[in-house]
């Protein structure tokens, strides 16, 4: 009943740095929802730091800015494995903040991190900072990227778009005709618009007529997406593509219990006493 927008590779990296302090089921269950099986914490790491820094080579005529940090509990000891680890890999500097007051110092900070990291985009990620919290592990991304081909201006003309109930909405619609990379697919078609770099795209997918946009996402896996990314060509067409704004705030606990991993979130179950010292 609403847009969605989600960042795997956020959502990975957090939880990967979190995934350096468990032990036991915890550990294990990470290490199945996240892929890690067979890895060593090490691999794990080291994997994550070159996919990093291939995401950050530098190039002018794109922003991408990716960082960590690490916001813990004034007092609280930890182990200087686990932070070593997530300094080393993945540039998150361990902060002390004062979450026992009443003052929201510990909350602006902890926002004013975000926000600056995110440009703005993001001006706030927490509504209230609990007593009881440890420790906070936080990642945010900031992407401005400019089309290979960029649309007109001119060409943008207001246009029916028709919504998963079946109603029409009147938006401003991008207008392009040129050979593009498109995929016609089983009830669906898809388009890869390439960024000026070439080296990240975004894909588009549009359900047929006869179908809808529930029993697409219902075939979203890895084995299709490798089979579709894989059968893309290009192809003279005309594309319309609506201008749109996404905003998207969720828990996530409910989806990795549901995903595999209920320990992490179980107070009697879960086991991080690799990031104390002990």
């Amino acid at each position: 009943d609403s847009n969605v927008v989600i960042s795997p590779y956020s959502v990975n990296t957090a939880l990967a740095m979190t995934y350096n302090g468990a032990v036991g089921k915890t550990k294990n269950e990470m290490q199945k929802v996240l892929g890690f099986e067979g890895l060593s914490d090490d691999s794990v790491n080291k994997q994550n730091a070159n996919l990093s820094k291939s995401l950050m080579q530098a190039n002018p005529i794109r922003e991408l800015a990716i960082a960590n940090a690490l916001f813990a509990k004034q007092d609280a000891v930890f182990n200087q494995n686990f932070i070593n680890t997530n300094r080393k890999h993945y540039g998150a500097k361990l902060e002390a903040l004062n979450f026992a007051t009443a003052n929201s110092s510990a909350l602006k900070k902890i926002n004013d991190w975000v926000k600056e990291n995110t440009k703005g985009k993001i001006p706030t990620i927490l509504d209230k900072v609990p007593k009881d919290v440890i420790l906070y592990l936080v990642n945010a991304i900031y992407f401005k990227g400019t089309w290979l081909h960029e649309f007109k201006t001119s060409e943008t003309q207001p246009a029916d778009f028709k919504l998963a109930n079946g109603t029409k909405k009147s938006v401003q619609m991008m207008n392009r005709s040129a050979k593009m990379l498109h995929l016609q697919g089983d009830n669906f078609q898809a388009v890869m618009l390439p960024y000026k770099d070439n080296r990240l795209q975004m894909c588009i997918f549009l359900p047929s007529q006869n179908s809808n946009i529930s029993a697409l996402i219902a075939r979203f896996n890895e084995q299709n997406w490798q089979q579709w990314i894989s059968k893309f060509s290009n192809k003279q067409g005309h594309l319309a593509l609506p201008r749109f704004k996404v905003e998207y705030k969720t828990e996530l606990s409910k989806v990795l219990k549901e995903a595999g991993m209920p320990c992490a979130f179980d107070e009697d179950c879960a086991d991080f006493k690799k990031m104390i010292d002990q």
